[in-house]
Protein backbone atom coordinates (compact mmCIF):
# COMPACT_ATOMS: atom_id res chain seq x y z
CA UNK A 1 0.00 0.00 0.00
CA UNK A 2 3.00 2.46 0.94
CA UNK A 3 4.30 1.87 -2.41
CA UNK A 4 0.98 2.48 -4.35
CA UNK A 5 0.80 5.34 -2.58
CA UNK A 6 3.91 7.12 -3.33
CA UNK A 7 3.61 5.99 -7.11
CA UNK A 8 0.51 7.46 -6.69
CA UNK A 9 2.25 10.88 -5.56
CA UNK A 10 5.09 10.76 -7.66
CA UNK A 11 2.93 10.24 -10.65
CA UNK A 12 -0.20 12.86 -9.57
CA UNK A 13 2.08 15.00 -8.06
CA UNK A 14 3.62 17.10 -11.00
CA UNK A 15 -0.27 17.65 -12.30
CA UNK A 16 -1.93 20.66 -12.66
CA UNK A 17 -4.33 22.42 -14.56
CA UNK A 18 -3.56 22.98 -18.76
CA UNK A 19 -5.49 25.66 -20.58
CA UNK A 20 -5.74 25.99 -24.01
CA UNK A 21 -2.91 28.63 -24.68
CA UNK A 22 -0.28 26.29 -23.49
CA UNK A 23 -1.35 23.49 -25.66
CA UNK A 24 -0.93 26.36 -28.06
CA UNK A 25 2.29 26.62 -27.20
CA UNK A 26 3.66 23.01 -27.04
CA UNK A 27 1.97 22.74 -30.39
CA UNK A 28 4.16 24.84 -31.95
CA UNK A 29 6.90 24.45 -29.74
CA UNK A 30 6.70 20.61 -31.13
CA UNK A 31 6.43 20.92 -34.78
CA UNK A 32 9.30 24.22 -34.93
CA UNK A 33 11.40 21.94 -32.76
CA UNK A 34 14.13 24.92 -33.04
CA UNK A 35 15.04 27.53 -30.11
CA UNK A 36 12.16 30.64 -31.25
CA UNK A 37 14.67 32.66 -29.78
CA UNK A 38 17.75 31.87 -31.98
CA UNK A 39 15.22 31.55 -35.03
CA UNK A 40 14.47 35.05 -35.04
CA UNK A 41 18.38 36.28 -34.00
CA UNK A 42 16.95 37.29 -30.88
CA UNK A 43 18.92 37.51 -27.31
CA UNK A 44 15.87 36.03 -24.91
CA UNK A 45 15.66 39.44 -22.87
CA UNK A 46 14.70 41.19 -26.41
CA UNK A 47 11.91 43.80 -25.83
CA UNK A 48 8.44 43.57 -28.05
CA UNK A 49 10.15 46.37 -30.35
CA UNK A 50 13.19 44.35 -30.96
CA UNK A 51 10.62 40.81 -32.13
CA UNK A 52 8.52 42.97 -34.57
CA UNK A 53 11.37 44.37 -35.80
CA UNK A 54 12.93 41.22 -36.39
CA UNK A 55 9.70 39.54 -37.80
CA UNK A 56 9.83 42.52 -40.66
CA UNK A 57 13.55 41.84 -41.54
CA UNK A 58 12.96 37.85 -41.78
CA UNK A 59 10.03 38.49 -43.45
CA UNK A 60 11.32 40.16 -46.15
CA UNK A 61 14.42 37.48 -46.42
CA UNK A 62 11.63 34.10 -46.35
CA UNK A 63 8.44 35.45 -47.95
CA UNK A 64 7.74 32.74 -50.58
CA UNK A 65 7.35 35.66 -52.68
CA UNK A 66 10.51 36.93 -52.73
CA UNK A 67 12.81 33.40 -51.87
CA UNK A 68 13.08 30.26 -54.28
CA UNK A 69 13.49 28.09 -51.44
CA UNK A 70 11.06 25.16 -51.37
CA UNK A 71 10.47 24.90 -48.00
CA UNK A 72 10.08 28.48 -48.01
CA UNK A 73 6.13 28.72 -46.82
CA UNK A 74 6.84 25.96 -44.49
CA UNK A 75 9.51 28.24 -42.83
CA UNK A 76 7.52 31.75 -43.02
CA UNK A 77 4.63 29.84 -41.65
CA UNK A 78 6.59 28.33 -38.47
CA UNK A 79 8.23 32.10 -38.40
CA UNK A 80 4.79 33.55 -38.14
CA UNK A 81 4.03 31.35 -35.62
CA UNK A 82 6.90 31.84 -33.63
CA UNK A 83 6.42 35.92 -33.82
CA UNK A 84 2.74 35.67 -32.49
CA UNK A 85 4.19 33.56 -29.37
CA UNK A 86 6.84 36.01 -28.64
CA UNK A 87 4.91 39.07 -29.19
CA UNK A 88 2.52 38.24 -26.56
CA UNK A 89 3.68 38.22 -22.86
CA UNK A 90 1.51 35.21 -21.60
CA UNK A 91 2.68 32.90 -24.35
CA UNK A 92 6.28 34.47 -23.91
CA UNK A 93 6.13 33.52 -20.34
CA UNK A 94 5.11 29.66 -21.04
CA UNK A 95 7.66 29.32 -24.02
CA UNK A 96 10.24 30.52 -21.17
CA UNK A 97 9.15 27.89 -18.91
CA UNK A 98 9.10 25.16 -21.59
CA UNK A 99 12.46 25.94 -22.12
CA UNK A 100 13.37 25.45 -18.11
CA UNK A 101 11.12 22.06 -17.63
CA UNK A 102 10.88 20.98 -21.18
CA UNK A 103 7.61 19.60 -22.38
CA UNK A 104 5.56 17.18 -20.45
CA UNK A 105 6.05 13.91 -20.82
CA UNK A 106 4.16 10.32 -20.40
CA UNK A 107 3.46 10.86 -16.34
CA UNK A 108 1.59 13.83 -17.60
CA UNK A 109 -2.37 13.20 -18.58
CA UNK A 110 -1.63 16.08 -21.15
CA UNK A 111 0.46 14.15 -22.62
CA UNK A 112 -1.96 11.55 -23.76
CA UNK A 113 -4.49 14.49 -24.44
CA UNK A 114 -2.49 16.49 -26.92
CA UNK A 115 -1.85 12.96 -28.85
CA UNK A 116 -5.34 12.26 -28.86
CA UNK A 117 -6.60 15.75 -29.83
CA UNK A 118 -4.93 15.28 -32.88
CA UNK A 119 -6.28 12.08 -34.22
CA UNK A 120 -8.85 11.23 -36.11
CA UNK A 121 -12.74 9.74 -34.87
CA UNK A 122 -11.88 6.23 -36.80
CA UNK A 123 -8.37 6.07 -34.88
CA UNK A 124 -9.92 7.04 -31.53
CA UNK A 125 -12.69 4.25 -32.38
CA UNK A 126 -10.18 1.63 -33.17
CA UNK A 127 -8.20 2.64 -30.45
CA UNK A 128 -11.11 2.29 -27.55
CA UNK A 129 -12.36 -0.43 -29.33
CA UNK A 130 -9.04 -2.44 -28.98
CA UNK A 131 -8.37 -0.87 -25.30
CA UNK A 132 -12.28 -2.27 -24.38
CA UNK A 133 -11.82 -5.66 -26.01
CA UNK A 134 -8.53 -6.37 -23.78
CA UNK A 135 -10.22 -5.26 -20.52
CA UNK A 136 -13.26 -7.14 -21.19
CA UNK A 137 -11.49 -10.28 -21.88
CA UNK A 138 -9.31 -9.93 -18.81
CA UNK A 139 -12.12 -9.22 -16.79
CA UNK A 140 -14.28 -12.04 -18.44
CA UNK A 141 -11.06 -14.26 -16.87
CA UNK A 142 -11.39 -12.64 -14.00
CA UNK A 143 -14.64 -13.59 -12.93
CA UNK A 144 -14.28 -17.03 -14.63
CA UNK A 145 -11.46 -17.94 -11.94
CA UNK A 146 -13.02 -16.00 -8.98
CA UNK A 147 -16.28 -17.95 -9.83
CA UNK A 148 -14.35 -21.43 -10.28
CA UNK A 149 -12.25 -20.44 -6.82
CA UNK A 150 -15.43 -20.21 -4.82
CA UNK A 151 -17.76 -22.88 -6.29
CA UNK A 152 -14.34 -25.22 -5.85
CA UNK A 153 -14.08 -24.03 -2.25
CA UNK A 154 -17.95 -24.65 -2.04
CA UNK A 155 -17.70 -28.26 -3.36
CA UNK A 156 -14.96 -29.01 -0.87
CA UNK A 157 -17.18 -28.24 1.94
CA UNK A 158 -20.25 -29.66 0.92
CA UNK A 159 -18.89 -32.58 -0.63
CA UNK A 160 -15.63 -33.68 1.06
CA UNK A 161 -17.42 -36.57 2.88
CA UNK A 162 -18.93 -38.58 0.22
CA UNK A 163 -15.32 -37.49 -2.21
CA UNK A 164 -13.83 -39.63 0.46
CA UNK A 165 -15.69 -42.78 0.15
CA UNK A 166 -15.60 -43.12 -3.87
CA UNK A 167 -12.08 -43.51 -4.96
CA UNK A 168 -12.73 -45.17 -8.08
CA UNK A 169 -13.96 -43.59 -11.73
CA UNK A 170 -13.69 -39.87 -12.73
CA UNK A 171 -13.33 -37.06 -10.23
CA UNK A 172 -16.97 -35.88 -9.67
CA UNK A 173 -15.27 -32.30 -8.63
CA UNK A 174 -13.32 -32.01 -11.85
CA UNK A 175 -16.68 -32.89 -13.59
CA UNK A 176 -18.92 -30.04 -11.58
CA UNK A 177 -16.30 -27.33 -12.26
CA UNK A 178 -16.25 -28.17 -15.97
CA UNK A 179 -19.34 -26.99 -15.84
CA UNK A 180 -18.32 -23.38 -15.80
CA UNK A 181 -18.09 -21.77 -19.05
CA UNK A 182 -15.06 -20.37 -20.09
CA UNK A 183 -14.37 -16.98 -21.42
CA UNK A 184 -14.76 -16.92 -25.37
CA UNK A 185 -13.11 -14.19 -27.98
CA UNK A 186 -16.54 -14.23 -29.31
CA UNK A 187 -17.80 -12.00 -26.54
CA UNK A 188 -15.29 -9.28 -26.66
CA UNK A 189 -16.73 -5.91 -28.10
CA UNK A 190 -15.72 -6.25 -31.71
CA UNK A 191 -17.65 -9.46 -32.37
CA UNK A 192 -20.73 -8.20 -30.21
CA UNK A 193 -21.04 -5.59 -32.37
CA UNK A 194 -21.30 -7.77 -35.29
CA UNK A 195 -23.69 -9.78 -34.18
CA UNK A 196 -25.82 -6.98 -33.48
CA UNK A 197 -25.15 -5.69 -36.64
CA UNK A 198 -26.26 -9.06 -37.96
CA UNK A 199 -29.25 -9.96 -35.75
CA UNK A 200 -30.23 -6.63 -36.55
CA UNK A 201 -29.91 -6.62 -40.24
CA UNK A 202 -31.88 -10.40 -40.07
CA UNK A 203 -34.49 -9.69 -37.23
CA UNK A 204 -34.97 -5.67 -37.72
CA UNK A 205 -37.49 -5.97 -40.45
CA UNK A 206 -39.95 -8.44 -38.40
CA UNK A 207 -38.88 -6.37 -34.85
CA UNK A 208 -40.43 -3.22 -36.89
CA UNK A 209 -42.80 -5.64 -38.37
CA UNK A 210 -44.15 -6.69 -34.36
CA UNK A 211 -43.82 -3.15 -32.68
CA UNK A 212 -46.12 -1.76 -35.61
CA UNK A 213 -48.82 -4.62 -35.13
CA UNK A 214 -48.53 -4.08 -31.30
CA UNK A 215 -48.98 -0.30 -31.67
CA UNK A 216 -51.67 -1.26 -33.82
CA UNK A 217 -53.16 -3.74 -31.28
CA UNK A 218 -53.11 -1.48 -28.79
CA UNK A 219 -55.02 1.21 -30.86
CA UNK A 220 -57.93 -0.98 -31.49
CA UNK A 221 -58.28 -2.04 -28.28
CA UNK A 222 -58.44 1.65 -27.24
CA UNK A 223 -61.25 2.04 -29.65
CA UNK A 224 -62.89 -0.59 -28.51
CA UNK A 225 -62.69 0.23 -25.14
CA UNK A 226 -64.23 3.79 -26.04
CA UNK A 227 -66.89 2.14 -28.07
CA UNK A 228 -67.81 0.17 -24.92
CA UNK A 229 -67.45 3.30 -22.29
CA UNK A 230 -69.97 4.86 -25.47
CA UNK A 231 -72.35 2.00 -25.19
CA UNK A 232 -72.62 1.91 -22.08
CA UNK A 233 -73.51 5.92 -21.50
CA UNK A 234 -76.23 5.15 -24.28
CA UNK A 235 -77.69 2.51 -22.29
CA UNK A 236 -77.28 4.80 -19.49
CA UNK A 237 -79.16 7.47 -20.99
CA UNK A 238 -81.67 5.31 -22.24
CA UNK A 239 -82.39 3.32 -18.95
CA UNK A 240 -83.21 6.99 -17.31
CA UNK A 241 -84.97 8.51 -20.04
CA UNK A 242 -87.01 5.00 -19.36
CA UNK A 243 -87.35 5.48 -15.94
CA UNK A 244 -88.44 9.21 -16.21
CA UNK A 245 -91.38 8.06 -19.29
CA UNK A 246 -92.15 5.28 -16.25
CA UNK A 247 -91.98 7.60 -13.49
CA UNK A 248 -93.96 10.10 -16.06
CA UNK A 249 -96.69 7.38 -16.78
CA UNK A 250 -97.04 5.78 -13.52
CA UNK A 251 -99.94 8.55 -12.24
CA UNK A 252 -101.62 7.14 -15.32
CA UNK A 253 -101.31 3.74 -15.03
CA UNK A 254 -101.98 3.71 -11.59
CA UNK A 255 -105.21 5.68 -12.26
CA UNK A 256 -106.35 2.92 -14.71
CA UNK A 257 -105.28 0.32 -12.50
CA UNK A 258 -107.88 1.57 -9.64
CA UNK A 259 -110.31 2.15 -12.20
CA UNK A 260 -109.85 -1.40 -13.31
CA UNK A 261 -109.84 -2.71 -9.88
CA UNK A 262 -113.12 -0.61 -9.15
CA UNK A 263 -114.63 -2.31 -11.91
CA UNK A 264 -114.04 -5.43 -11.06
CA UNK A 265 -115.33 -4.81 -7.37
CA UNK A 266 -118.48 -3.20 -9.13
CA UNK A 267 -118.84 -6.53 -11.07
CA UNK A 268 -118.06 -9.09 -8.20
CA UNK A 269 -120.71 -7.23 -6.13
CA UNK A 270 -123.16 -6.75 -9.07
CA UNK A 271 -123.03 -10.95 -10.21
CA UNK A 272 -123.18 -14.28 -8.39
CA UNK A 273 -122.94 -15.30 -4.76
CA UNK A 274 -124.82 -13.71 -1.91
CA UNK A 275 -124.53 -10.20 -1.38
CA UNK A 276 -124.08 -8.55 1.78
CA UNK A 277 -125.03 -5.10 2.41
CA UNK A 278 -123.42 -2.88 4.76
CA UNK A 279 -126.04 -1.31 6.87
CA UNK A 280 -124.89 2.28 5.70
CA UNK A 281 -125.72 1.98 2.48
CA UNK A 282 -128.53 1.45 0.70
CA UNK A 283 -129.61 -1.74 -0.74
CA UNK A 284 -129.06 -2.25 -4.44
CA UNK A 285 -131.43 -4.89 -6.41
CA UNK A 286 -128.46 -7.15 -7.97
CA UNK A 287 -128.27 -7.68 -11.07
CA UNK A 288 -128.56 -11.30 -13.16
CA UNK A 289 -126.46 -12.25 -16.27
CA UNK A 290 -126.89 -15.80 -18.03
CA UNK A 291 -122.76 -16.38 -17.81
CA UNK A 292 -121.22 -20.13 -19.02
CA UNK A 293 -120.48 -21.39 -15.49
CA UNK A 294 -119.05 -24.40 -16.89
CA UNK A 295 -115.35 -25.87 -17.76
CA UNK A 296 -113.53 -24.11 -20.27
CA UNK A 297 -113.29 -25.29 -24.14
CA UNK A 298 -110.49 -25.33 -26.68
CA UNK A 299 -112.41 -22.93 -28.50
CA UNK A 300 -113.09 -20.32 -25.39
CA UNK A 301 -109.54 -20.91 -24.57
CA UNK A 302 -108.51 -20.53 -27.94
CA UNK A 303 -110.85 -17.42 -28.52
CA UNK A 304 -109.53 -15.86 -24.69
CA UNK A 305 -105.86 -15.54 -26.28
CA UNK A 306 -106.67 -13.80 -29.19
CA UNK A 307 -108.87 -11.46 -27.16
CA UNK A 308 -105.86 -11.02 -24.50
CA UNK A 309 -103.98 -9.60 -27.55
CA UNK A 310 -107.02 -7.53 -28.95
CA UNK A 311 -107.26 -5.74 -25.57
CA UNK A 312 -103.83 -5.47 -24.59
CA UNK A 313 -103.24 -3.98 -20.62
CA UNK A 314 -104.26 -0.25 -20.01
CA UNK A 315 -107.99 -0.91 -22.27
CA UNK A 316 -111.33 0.63 -20.52
CA UNK A 317 -113.09 -1.91 -19.29
CA UNK A 318 -111.11 -4.67 -20.21
CA UNK A 319 -112.45 -7.52 -18.65
CA UNK A 320 -116.02 -6.74 -18.99
CA UNK A 321 -115.64 -6.84 -22.87
CA UNK A 322 -113.72 -9.75 -23.13
CA UNK A 323 -116.42 -11.43 -20.48
CA UNK A 324 -119.29 -10.37 -22.95
CA UNK A 325 -117.68 -11.56 -25.75
CA UNK A 326 -116.98 -15.18 -23.94
CA UNK A 327 -120.07 -15.06 -22.18
CA UNK A 328 -117.87 -15.40 -19.14
CA UNK A 329 -118.00 -14.04 -15.56
CA UNK A 330 -115.20 -11.33 -15.11
CA UNK A 331 -114.08 -12.91 -11.97
CA UNK A 332 -113.81 -16.30 -14.00
CA UNK A 333 -111.77 -14.06 -17.00
CA UNK A 334 -109.42 -12.52 -14.57
CA UNK A 335 -108.44 -16.50 -12.82
CA UNK A 336 -108.05 -17.62 -16.22
CA UNK A 337 -105.85 -14.84 -17.30
CA UNK A 338 -103.69 -15.38 -13.86
CA UNK A 339 -103.31 -19.15 -15.23
CA UNK A 340 -102.38 -18.15 -18.26
CA UNK A 341 -100.12 -15.54 -17.48
CA UNK A 342 -98.18 -17.94 -14.53
CA UNK A 343 -97.69 -20.39 -17.55
CA UNK A 344 -95.94 -17.38 -19.69
CA UNK A 345 -93.91 -16.73 -16.77
CA UNK A 346 -92.28 -20.43 -16.87
CA UNK A 347 -92.08 -19.78 -20.57
CA UNK A 348 -94.38 -23.02 -21.23
CA UNK A 349 -97.33 -21.84 -22.33
CA UNK A 350 -97.32 -20.42 -26.02
CA UNK A 351 -95.70 -23.51 -26.76
CA UNK A 352 -98.30 -26.28 -24.75
CA UNK A 353 -101.57 -24.19 -25.73
CA UNK A 354 -101.88 -26.08 -28.70
CA UNK A 355 -101.06 -29.80 -26.86
CA UNK A 356 -103.77 -31.98 -25.73
CA UNK A 357 -102.58 -32.83 -22.05
CA UNK A 358 -101.99 -29.20 -21.46
CA UNK A 359 -105.61 -28.60 -22.61
CA UNK A 360 -106.88 -31.61 -20.41
CA UNK A 361 -104.95 -30.06 -17.64
CA UNK A 362 -107.25 -26.81 -17.71
CA UNK A 363 -110.31 -28.59 -17.89
CA UNK A 364 -109.58 -30.65 -15.14
CA UNK A 365 -108.67 -27.61 -12.73
CA UNK A 366 -111.45 -25.85 -14.09
CA UNK A 367 -114.07 -28.50 -13.53
CA UNK A 368 -112.53 -28.43 -10.24
CA UNK A 369 -112.51 -24.54 -9.12
CA UNK A 370 -116.41 -24.81 -11.11
CA UNK A 371 -117.19 -27.75 -8.45
CA UNK A 372 -115.57 -25.75 -5.40
CA UNK A 373 -117.71 -22.54 -6.67
CA UNK A 374 -120.90 -25.22 -6.53
CA UNK A 375 -120.25 -26.78 -3.13
CA UNK A 376 -119.19 -23.05 -1.69
CA UNK A 377 -122.44 -22.03 -2.95
CA UNK A 378 -124.85 -25.01 -1.25
CA UNK A 379 -123.05 -24.64 1.48
CA UNK A 380 -123.90 -20.84 1.76
CA UNK A 381 -127.82 -22.03 0.71
CA UNK A 382 -127.61 -24.93 2.78
CA UNK A 383 -129.36 -23.54 5.78
CA UNK A 384 -130.72 -20.19 4.17
CA UNK A 385 -133.07 -20.10 1.80
CA UNK A 386 -133.60 -17.20 -0.56
CA UNK A 387 -136.53 -15.61 1.61
CA UNK A 388 -134.58 -15.36 4.29
CA UNK A 389 -132.00 -14.14 2.98
CA UNK A 390 -134.19 -11.49 1.77
CA UNK A 391 -135.15 -10.95 4.71
CA UNK A 392 -131.92 -10.61 6.38
CA UNK A 393 -130.97 -7.64 3.70
CA UNK A 394 -133.98 -5.60 4.64
CA UNK A 395 -133.35 -6.18 8.31
CA UNK A 396 -130.13 -5.14 8.33
CA UNK A 397 -131.16 -1.55 6.33
CA UNK A 398 -133.99 -1.20 8.27
CA UNK A 399 -132.08 -1.37 11.82
CA UNK A 400 -128.51 0.24 10.99
CA UNK A 401 -125.79 0.36 12.97
CA UNK A 402 -126.41 1.72 16.75
CA UNK A 403 -129.32 0.67 17.12
CA UNK A 404 -130.50 -0.78 20.62
CA UNK A 405 -130.69 -4.68 20.43
CA UNK A 406 -130.09 -5.07 16.63
CA UNK A 407 -129.18 -8.57 16.32
CA UNK A 408 -132.52 -9.45 18.14
CA UNK A 409 -134.72 -7.22 16.52
CA UNK A 410 -133.36 -8.39 12.98
CA UNK A 411 -133.50 -12.03 14.24
CA UNK A 412 -137.10 -11.34 14.74
CA UNK A 413 -136.94 -10.44 10.92
CA UNK A 414 -136.18 -13.63 9.71
CA UNK A 415 -137.89 -16.97 9.92
CA UNK A 416 -136.74 -19.82 11.92
CA UNK A 417 -133.36 -17.68 12.78
CA UNK A 418 -132.03 -16.68 15.96
CA UNK A 419 -130.04 -13.62 16.95
CA UNK A 420 -126.74 -15.81 16.84
CA UNK A 421 -127.52 -17.75 13.06
CA UNK A 422 -127.66 -13.80 11.88
CA UNK A 423 -123.87 -12.98 13.38
CA UNK A 424 -122.75 -15.66 11.91
CA UNK A 425 -124.74 -15.55 8.94
CA UNK A 426 -123.10 -12.26 8.58
CA UNK A 427 -119.78 -13.07 9.27
CA UNK A 428 -119.75 -16.19 6.77
CA UNK A 429 -120.44 -13.97 3.82
CA UNK A 430 -118.14 -10.93 4.63
CA UNK A 431 -115.11 -13.45 4.70
CA UNK A 432 -116.34 -14.93 1.45
CA UNK A 433 -116.30 -11.61 -0.13
CA UNK A 434 -113.07 -10.25 1.41
CA UNK A 435 -111.41 -14.00 0.33
CA UNK A 436 -112.58 -12.93 -3.32
CA UNK A 437 -112.37 -9.53 -3.92
CA UNK A 438 -108.55 -10.57 -2.33
CA UNK A 439 -108.44 -12.87 -5.16
CA UNK A 440 -109.54 -10.45 -7.85
CA UNK A 441 -107.18 -7.53 -6.51
CA UNK A 442 -103.94 -9.98 -6.78
CA UNK A 443 -104.79 -10.57 -10.21
CA UNK A 444 -105.37 -7.26 -11.56
CA UNK A 445 -102.55 -6.12 -9.75
CA UNK A 446 -100.07 -8.78 -11.43
CA UNK A 447 -101.67 -7.88 -15.14
CA UNK A 448 -101.65 -4.20 -14.62
CA UNK A 449 -97.98 -3.83 -15.41
CA UNK A 450 -95.24 -6.47 -14.67
CA UNK A 451 -92.73 -3.68 -16.06
CA UNK A 452 -93.15 -0.94 -12.84
CA UNK A 453 -92.37 -2.33 -10.00
CA UNK A 454 -93.12 0.85 -8.09
CA UNK A 455 -96.32 1.62 -9.05
CA UNK A 456 -96.96 -2.16 -8.47
CA UNK A 457 -96.18 -1.62 -4.87
CA UNK A 458 -98.34 1.86 -5.02
CA UNK A 459 -101.16 0.00 -6.56
CA UNK A 460 -101.12 -3.05 -3.39
CA UNK A 461 -100.83 -0.34 -1.13
CA UNK A 462 -103.30 1.27 -2.48
CA UNK A 463 -105.73 -1.48 -2.45
CA UNK A 464 -104.80 -2.32 0.92
CA UNK A 465 -105.96 0.91 2.27
CA UNK A 466 -109.24 0.90 0.24
CA UNK A 467 -110.04 -3.00 1.69
CA UNK A 468 -108.98 -1.90 5.28
CA UNK A 469 -111.51 1.18 4.32
CA UNK A 470 -114.15 -1.10 2.99
CA UNK A 471 -114.30 -3.72 5.99
CA UNK A 472 -113.91 -1.51 8.83
CA UNK A 473 -117.19 -1.10 9.21
CA UNK A 474 -117.74 -4.82 8.85
CA UNK A 475 -114.95 -5.27 11.66
CA UNK A 476 -117.22 -2.86 14.03
CA UNK A 477 -120.20 -4.77 13.23
CA UNK A 478 -118.53 -8.03 14.54
CA UNK A 479 -117.43 -6.08 16.98
CA UNK A 480 -120.95 -4.78 17.84
CA UNK A 481 -121.99 -8.53 17.53
CA UNK A 482 -120.14 -9.66 19.62
CA UNK A 483 -121.02 -7.24 22.53
CA UNK A 484 -124.57 -7.47 21.50
CA UNK A 485 -124.22 -11.41 22.41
Amino acid sequence: MILLGLCFIILIGPAHCWDSVQMEVFDVVEEVNQNFYELMGLAQDATVSDVKRAYRTLSKQIHPDKSDDPDAEIKFRQMVAVYEVLKDPERRQHYDNVLVNGLPDWRSPVFYFRRARKMSMLEISVILTVVISIAQYLMAWGSYWDKYKTLDEYYDRKFKKAAKVKKSGPDPKEEFLAKIAKPSWKNILPIQICQGLYYVVVHGPSLIKKYREEQKRKIQKAEEEKRELEEEERLRLKEEEERKARKLAAPKRRKQALQEVQQLRNTMSGGGGCVVYSPDCPVQEPTSHNYNTGMWTDEELCEFTKLLNKYPGGTVDRWEVISEQLNRAPHEVIKMAAKIREKMAAGTWLQQQQEEPLLAKIKTKTRAAALDDEDLTKSCDQHWSAVQQQALEKALKAFPKGTDQRWQKIAKQVPDKSAEDCINRFKYLAEKIRKKKAEEEEAAARLADDDNDDVNKDNDDINKADDDEQYDDNDDDEQDNDSDS
